[in-house]
């Protein structure tokens, strides 16, 4: 068999040499054989031998060419390295590198619009506790506290009723007083009387009650007899609505005022704790409060132990406690001087107290002249301001 123009065995090196140029390489081979073949039809008939060189050539160079199908086989070698230098398809780490898809966390850390606090925050519009703190209007404690503006009501009447309370405890011996002016007191010519009882229940007239009853102010006159209807005129005055506190006009002098209690029926109880008996000097132009010594008076000779009488006129005279306007109680320094106003009076062997609301009290001096000082404080003991709260006295003891 006739070689080939090209000896085969030269492809090993040229395939060592690249895939690529063996590729081209047995092109050409290829063409050239072709070249061959056809060159040597045309030669004249008479050589029949050569065709089956050339029938037998291309075959077996075909045959180690497709034994060095092993280029073929490095053909998809490139054709892998066709996708291995489609690095741009790998290196489309674009894909790769569309972690932006997953660091569309952009998404998943658009948790703002889960952590959209301000949505959760909108909590504040749950939170707008405003609205449910508008409790005020709930608990409108005002609404509840108004109960003691109903409350305060008692106030106003427990003036009244704290009054007619204290006097009517069943466990206090019955008895009634006059409260404001004290015996002896020197009063203007229209004044304010206040009533006191103890151990009654003061109400108005009507159904007739044990231990029940109101109030009649007799003027200059004698008492009713007991179990007899008391008169309603000018000088038997009836608190029949069960007043405590009166107004009366006096003429200029002295005059006695009675006290008497007497039923729903208008009928005098029986017994000298229905009454009391008040005598008072009426003078035009007195002050309308005032304090003073009714006994002894003033440069009276007195023994070593005498008794000593306080009046108030306008002035509720009643235990130390809870200041009240136009109320207090008696107090007597003993050769002192009088407390400035606004100043506590203390208590000791020289400034004697009557913080029960005492009108009466026993004192017991030495012989020699004495001054006696009566001064008026408020409940709680707080000397009050004017001369109409002071009297001065000055005995003589032997």
């Amino acid at each position: 068999m006739q070689s080939l123009p090209f000896p085969l065995h030269c492809l090993v090196p040229l395939r060592k040499a690249g895939s690529g140029r063996v590729l081209l390489f047995v092109s050409l081979l290829l063409v050239v054989s072709t070249l061959a073949a056809c060159g040597r039809s045309r030669e004249p008939e008479g050589l029949p031998t050569e065709i089956p060189t050339l029938v037998v050539a291309p075959p077996s160079t075909p045959e180690p060419t497709a034994t060095t199908a092993p280029a073929v086989t490095d053909t998809p070698i490139a054709a892998t390295e066709a996708p291995t230098s489609t690095v741009s398809t790998t290196t489309t780490t674009a894909l790769t590198t569309t972690t932006t898809v997953t660091e569309t966390s952009g998404v998943t850390t658009s948790t703002e619009p889960t952590t959209t606090s301000p949505v959760t925050e909108t909590a504040t519009a749950t939170a707008t506790t405003p609205l449910t703190e508008t409790a005020p209007i709930t608990t409108t404690p005002v609404v509840t506290a108004t109960t003691s503006l109903s409350t305060s009501v008692t106030p106003t009447t427990t003036a009244v009723v704290t009054s007619t309370s204290a006097t009517t405890s069943t466990t206090a011996t019955p008895r009634v007083f006059f409260r404001e002016p004290t015996n002896g007191a020197t009063i203007p010519v229209t004044t304010t009387v206040v009533m006191g009882a103890d151990g009654l229940k003061v109400e108005p007239a009507g159904a007739v009650e044990a231990g029940v009853g109101h109030f009649h102010i007799l003027e200059d006159t004698e008492f009713i007899p007991a179990g007899d209807v008391i008169p309603n005129d000018a000088t038997h005055l009836h608190f029949g609505k069960a007043q405590l506190t009166t107004t009366i006009t006096l003429t200029p002098g002295i005059h006695v005022l009675h006290l008497q209690f007497a039923n729903g029926a208008h009928v005098a109880l029986d017994g000298p704790e229905y009454r009391d008996t008040i005598t008072v000097t009426v003078e035009a132009g007195a002050p309308a409060h005032s304090v003073h010594f009714v006994t002894p008076i003033n440069e009276a000779t007195v023994p070593e132990k005498f008794d000593v009488t306080m009046a108030a006129a306008g002035l509720l005279v009643e235990p130390a406690g809870a200041p009240q306007d136009n109320a207090g109680h008696f107090h007597i320094l003993v050769d002192q001087d009088f407390v400035p106003a606004g100043e506590v009076i203390t208590k000791d062997a020289t400034h004697l107290h009557y913080g029960l609301g005492q009108t009466h009290a026993t004192l017991e001096l030495k012989p020699g002249k004495h001054t006696l000082r009566l001064q008026f404080a408020n409940g709680a003991h707080i000397a009050l301001d004017g001369p109409q709260y002071r009297d001065e006295i000055t005995v003589t003891v032997q």
